[in-house]
């Protein structure tokens, strides 16, 4: 059922099959969101960040790309690690936003990968692991 409350949420936002609204867009993803549906909350989160059919809002927006986060959704672990990373609005912490990126990118998130390889040059011992696939342990 949260899959075709987020898909009607998407349909606003897009104005596809219906007049694009996207506060009524808003309002159904965060019904999907509530029901703990994790591609609504962080689109959601990431309508709050930006004040996109919704009030800017940065504390509901941390929330809703958290409880995305938490289900390992990768774009809600994206959009929280780019959060924190440009610090708007919020206290900076490159350490956690490298951690949610890089969690991101070994879920197979092609920016976030983008974002580890420009940013992280000299990697660390846990995101190189990250990166290793079965046959590269197979080859050692």
């Amino acid at each position: 059922m949260t899959q075709a409350i987020y898909k009607v949420g998407m349909a606003y936002l897009w104005g596809e099959g219906v007049a694009k609204d996207i506060p009524a867009g808003a309002r159904w993803l965060r019904m999907a969101a509530t029901e703990g549906h994790g591609l609504s909350q962080a689109y959601l989160g990431m309508m709050f960040v930006y004040g996109h059919g919704v009030e800017e809002n940065t504390e509901r927006a941390m929330y809703w790309l958290r409880q995305s986060a938490a289900q390992d959704n990768t774009l809600g672990l994206r959009e929280l690690g780019f959060l924190l990373d440009a610090g708007k609005d919020v206290p900076r912490n490159r350490e956690e936003a490298m951690h949610l990126l890089a969690k991101a990118a070994s879920l197979g998130d092609d920016k976030a990968q983008k974002w580890i390889d420009t940013n992280c040059p000299d990697k660390p011992d846990w995101l190189k692991a990250l990166r290793q696939s079965p046959e590269d342990d197979a080859q050692k």
